[in-house]
């Protein structure tokens, strides 16, 4: 079944801009169909709402069952793999009328396990304390804490980094915090363009405003 239709919106895509995805500058996107996809991007950050806050990461390979993609390109649907939760995430990126696309499929059929788009509750992933500056938040240094490092994902119910940390920071780094996390051990920062990750709240002494 997926197989055929795979073939089927290749050939049709084909037909329709050849082996180009673009034309004359504009972009011929695909219809959509939900299901399972496959990230292709090299990161795709995930977000409580469209363009709304970070809430972990998914790598290239990961799959997101996506439910719904809303006209700016952002999909709602069920995150599998050590995410294991409903979130939002761009499917595409528009830039100069040029649609990049961040995944791929779909790879499986579709399983509702979300329902309708909706933003996710801040009480399901923060306790509240969030920076009141928007976008990247405020610098902050990382102190001497034992174990400075960072995470894609976090579990916010057993309130630790999911898997082995992407990295290591030193004393006295600076990163931009966002917010701690629902369990109140968790800090959620920016360590650049679209680099969202989660680190110890023992490893900050105070998160200014």
């Amino acid at each position: 079944m997926l197989t055929i239709r795979k073939l089927l919106w290749g050939a049709a895509l084909v037909a329709a801009c050849g082996d180009d995805r673009h034309r004359n500058g504009d972009t011929v996107e695909r219809s959509f169909e939900p299901g399972r996809y496959e990230v292709t991007a090299a990161n795709v950050v995930l977000r409580s709402d469209a363009h709304s806050y970070a809430i972990g990461n998914l790598r290239e390979g990961a799959t997101m069952d996506v439910h719904e993609v809303d006209a700016n390109g952002w999909a709602w649907g069920f995150v599998y793999g050590e995410v294991n939760r409903c979130a939002w995430a761009q499917f595409h990126v528009k830039k100069d009328g040029v649609s990049t696309e961040n995944f791929e499929g779909p790879i499986d059929d579709h399983v509702d396990q979300c329902g309708p788009k909706t933003p996710l509750p801040q009480a399901e992933w923060t306790t509240g304390e969030i920076n009141a500056k928007p976008d990247k938040g405020t610098p902050v240094p990382i102190n001497g804490c034992p174990s400075p490092h960072y995470w894609d994902n976090w579990d916010f119910a057993a309130g630790a980094g999911i898997g082995q940390p992407r990295g290591s920071v030193t004393a006295g780094q600076q990163v931009s915090w966002r917010y701690v996390t629902k369990d109140g051990k968790g800090v959620m920062a920016n360590m650049g363009e679209g680099e969202w990750y989660f680190f110890l709240r023992e490893c900050f002494d105070e998160l200014p405003p």
